[in-house]
């Protein structure tokens, strides 16, 4: 994805350089704060998880980065002069005897500068090349031993991968594209686009990664950068990975399968992938294989393609379009050169990746393209294959709900993977709840009030039907449940104790949820009501011989076509509240946080059951409206017949009042 970094200033791109820095290259790099600085945003002493050019390893050394941010970037060409002078600059005064940064300073063996300006990858094109050959032009009086830059598109990339770093900039570096999408879908009304254009960027400027104190996710998933508030499914994990190890062993995808609010997405990320950092998978050199999680949307093919150019820090353009013609070209696209197109060396391991497709029931339920459905399918499997005895290219899980697992059988790959060594997330017993409540909190430097975790375990219940003397486990499901009544613990209990009285005031597990989601409401008049019941039933996919599930919408398209963009924009900044969280703003699209919320708030479940049939017609009727205006309105895509009098019979729903029926 492209991020928009001209909305930063020079110290906003330092600080996104430093985050990035810290995220990327691992610990050992300590930052400068504003001011003063010697030349460097952020130094670092004994290795990093960079690699030489030469590929001999990793960095190991005394290390400094440096950010340089062109205010506006005009041509690539100007932008190219501009930063050579200025890395040329800061060499010569490396160079200096008698300057400040030398005297109090040491010169380093490595040097990593940044920049928001686009820099050419084509040789001879005065970009990358260019640069390069400067440095190299002093490094040996300086004695540095590597180099690298980190221009646009490698930042654009990093930001990609590092979700964390992306979500707290979000409001500058994502707004842009936004706004481009809104300015797409309201081409000719500049009052309502301009509506529009204002709502998103209050959304997305407020958001921020706050209540930072707290280690409870409320009704999120845990991610990777929570691993270390994560606790009481470490056995768990490790049967994933062993079992991963044989199914990729034997050219499988992993299937890992579970009820809604089970945990397996929190199991996935936060369990893991760090367990395979730490290198537990029986696979040499596992430990640095560039890594993928992502969930399919409605363009599984799409999505597929930006992880994977993502995590391997290779350009995919066009990988979305030759996957659907030809699904094995993935296992080739992994398997070739991967300094292709690359700006430096690629991750230890890049010929092998690991991806780790999550909420695989999307392919079902939001993918409406049969044939993209099949190719993604084919893709990830033919990825996972070792047919001919050579390593397969990547090490595949998948997560899916239990109550889709029905579907897999339609497709022999996936049949033989759920055959195989499927993992089966279950219900947690006591004694991990307990690490669950206990360690997160200890961790967090939180006490909690003596009776709490035995009042919270006993309000979870155990299990009907276990038999006699059988250890203790709970209904699967109730996770988020848990984890929401003690995200509003955290809220109402004064300092870092937990108490009972501040439990007891969330209504308990079984009506914390509800009893926010009402609060929630309740604080907003008519018109915000009715904004809050229309846009959440838009979040919510109708199921079809299934249980209902999220739906994924882009934030440009519930703006362009929301009656009242502001009104919208207000409501959903009270939806995404800390002290909400019912709905989660993921830079460029919304959805609800969990599916938990549609069966534990009698509310929405009043609101979806109310006209079924009705809002599974207008659901498609917009999908299909919006397929219809960004394929330039080709008139394969207008209803007829009795499909045209049968939508109708039930209205055009307000969300297209703007952008369709005019044209309807």
């Amino acid at each position: 994805m492209d991020y928009d970094l001209s909305r930063l200033g020079e110290r906003e791109f330092e600080h996104l350089s430093q985050a990035l820095v810290l995220a990327a290259l691992g610990p050992g790099v300590e930052v400068f704060g504003d001011g003063p600085d010697g030349g460097r945003e952020a130094t670092f002493e004994g290795g990093v998880n960079l690699p030489h050019r030469d590929g001999r390893g990793r960095w190991n050394g005394f290390g400094v980065v440096q950010a340089k941010y062109l205010r506006r970037p005009g041509d690539t060409a100007s932008g190219e002069r501009w930063f050579a002078a200025q890395v040329k600059a800061e060499l010569e005064k490396w160079l200096e005897p008698d300057s400040v940064r030398v005297k109090k300073g040491r010169v380093p063996d490595y040097l990593l500068m940044t920049t928001n300006v686009v820099l050419s990858p084509v040789a001879g094109g005065g970009g990358v090349d260019t640069v390069d050959r400067l440095i190299e032009s002093y490094a040996k009086r300086l004695g540095l031993r590597d180099w690298a830059v980190w221009h646009y598109d490698k930042l654009c990339r990093l930001l990609d991968v590092h979700d964390g770093v992306r979500r707290t900039n979000a409001g500058q570096i994502v707004l842009g594209d936004v706004l481009s999408q809104i300015h797409d879908l309201l081409p000719v009304d500049p009052r309502r686009r301009e509506s529009a254009a204002s709502a998103a960027k209050a959304l997305l400027e407020g958001q921020s990664d706050r209540d930072a104190a707290c280690p409870y996710k409320g009704l999120a998933a845990f991610t990777e950068a929570d691993a270390s508030v994560f606790f009481g499914r470490e056995q768990l994990a490790a049967r994933v990975v062993g079992r991963l190890s044989r199914s990729h062993a034997e050219g499988r995808p992993l299937v890992v399968m579970g009820a809604s609010g089970a945990g397996k997405s929190s199991l996935l990320a936060a369990g893991m992938l760090p367990a395979l950092r730490q290198g537990q998978l029986d696979v040499a050199g596992s430990e640095a294989w560039p890594r993928a999680l992502f969930t399919p949307t409605g363009d599984p093919l799409g999505a597929l393609a930006a992880a994977v150019a993502a995590a391997t820090r290779r350009s995919a353009d066009g990988l979305a379009g030759q996957l659907r013609a030809d699904p094995d070209r993935l296992a080739a696209w992994l398997g070739e050169d991967a300094r292709t197109g690359d700006l430096e060396s690629p991750p230890a391991g890049a010929d092998r990746c690991l991806l780790v497709v999550d909420q695989f029931e999307e392919v079902f339920t939001q993918c409406t393209d049969s044939a993209a459905r099949q190719a993604f399918i084919d893709a990830i499997c033919a990825a996972a294959a070792c047919d001919d005895g050579s390593a397969p290219a990547a090490a595949v899980v998948i997560g899916i709900r239990a109550d889709f697992v029905a579907h897999l059988a339609a497709f022999p790959q996936l049949r033989a993977a759920m055959e195989a060594h499927p993992v089966l997330v279950g219900p947690m017993s006591s004694d991990e709840l307990r690490s669950a409540v206990e360690q997160p909190a200890a961790a967090a430097g939180l006490t909690l009030e003596l009776g709490l975790v035995d009042r919270l375990i006993d309000d979870l219940g155990p299990r009907a039907g276990r038999s006699a003397g059988a250890e203790a486990s709970y209904e699967v499901g109730q996770l988020p449940l848990l984890s929401h009544a003690l995200l509003v613990t955290c809220q109402r209990s004064a300092g870092t104790h937990l108490t009972l009285a501040a439990y007891q005031a969330t209504g308990g597990i079984r009506r914390a949820v509800a009893s926010t989601a009402d609060d929630i409401v309740a604080r907003l008049d008519k018109d915000h009501y009715d904004t809050a019941r229309n846009l959440l039933l838009d979040l919510v996919q109708i199921g079809e011989g299934t249980d209902d599930t999220r739906r994924r919408m882009p934030l440009a398209r519930l703006l362009a076509s929301a009656p009242d963009p502001q009104r919208t924009q207000r409501v959903l900044t009270e939806l995404a509240a800390p002290d909400a969280r019912l709905v989660t703003i993921h830079e460029d699209r919304v959805e609800i946080t969990h599916e938990a919320l549609l069966r534990a708030w009698p509310t929405l479940r009043e609101w979806i059951d109310s006209d079924r049939a009705g809002q599974l017609l207008r659901q498609r009727l917009d999908d299909d409206a919006h397929a219809w205006t960004e394929g330039n309105r080709n008139p394969v895509h207008l209803y007829q017949g009795n499909r045209l009098t049968l939508a109708a019979a039930h209205g055009v729903p307000q969300s297209l009042s703007v952008l369709v029926r005019r044209g309807v």
